[in-house]
């Protein structure tokens, strides 16, 4: 029976065009980074051209104004750019799915206090909050994954807690309960299984809101500086616009892709989650 549904789901998920363009990019931004080392033709801070060299058979992308190669930047900005993504969506569900449940489950005081907690998250600013962390204890892609991930997972629990609220009054939860469940057993069984997919749709729109983040860090030079990303490459850009278009044209290119595909991940999944229900 389960080998089935995943199969109507799978069917289901093909027939919706922006489920399969999402799921396309998204698996080809994967595979980049993946591998990134293998598809880079150089080493992006090696100076391996002449500077400012305008896009050709040789150097495809261009080089910057150093002599490095555009295009191996821009392949190894994917890694950089997945990596803090993946790191906030493991944060993002490891903090807000929990809560989530336990709220919409428990109800009443329980609710109540968690829901104010989720709130004094939800309020404050997440790009701010970032430059303050930064200024404060320097850059560095660890410390940007977590002052991002503390921050992003209300949204997460705000979904999960709806879900859950609405899941708990149904009858296969009362049957469960009937056969003597325990309420541990019941959440990880019952629950868990059911919220997974509205928070899969809440989770990509996060990450996507997260690489955009990172890339204005990069660009106003507060990223990592020992990690290439398509924001860092954006910014030293900046001095070039009027004679070497490619030094911002193509990371902003990578970067609107790389949205684009976790907006659209999202909204195939929303459709079919709108469809369950």
């Amino acid at each position: 029976m389960r080998l089935a549904a995943v199969g109507r789901l799978a069917r289901r998920f093909g027939r919706s065009p922006s489920a399969i363009l999402g799921t396309l990019l998204t698996v080809t931004l994967v595979a980049v980074a993946a591998l990134a080392d293998v598809l880079a033709p150089h080493d992006p801070l090696a100076i391996v051209g002449p500077p400012l060299g305008a896009p050709d058979a040789a150097f495809l992308m261009g080089t910057d104004d150093l002599g490095r190669d555009l295009l191996s930047g821009i392949i190894l900005g994917a890694r950089t750019s997945l990596a803090v993504a993946a790191g906030v969506g493991a944060l993002v569900l490891a903090i807000g799915l929990p809560i989530g449940i336990v709220a919409g489950y428990r109800g009443g005081v329980v609710d109540d206090l968690l829901m104010r907690f989720t709130e004094l998250f939800q309020v404050l600013p997440r790009f701010f909050l970032a430059i303050v962390v930064i200024a404060l204890f320097g850059p560095g892609l660890d410390r940007l994954i977590v002052v991002l991930g503390v921050t992003s997972w209300p949204e997460v629990a705000r979904i999960v807690r709806a879900q859950t609220l609405s899941l708990r009054e149904r009858e296969f939860i009362d049957a469960a309960r009937a056969l003597g469940s325990s309420q541990p057993r019941l959440i990880r069984h019952e629950l868990l299984p059911n919220v997974i997919p509205a928070t899969a749709v809440i989770l990509a729109l996060v990450m996507g809101q997260v690489l955009l983040i990172e890339a204005s860090l990069g660009f106003l030079g507060l990223g990592d500086p020992n990690a290439i990303s398509w924001g860092y490459l954006a910014g030293q850009a900046q001095r070039f616009l009027r004679v070497a278009w490619w030094l911002s044209v193509f990371p902003g290119v990578a970067l609107i892709l790389a949205v684009l595909a976790f907006n659209l991940l999202s909204d195939g999944l929303n459709d079919q989650v709108d469809r369950r229900w």
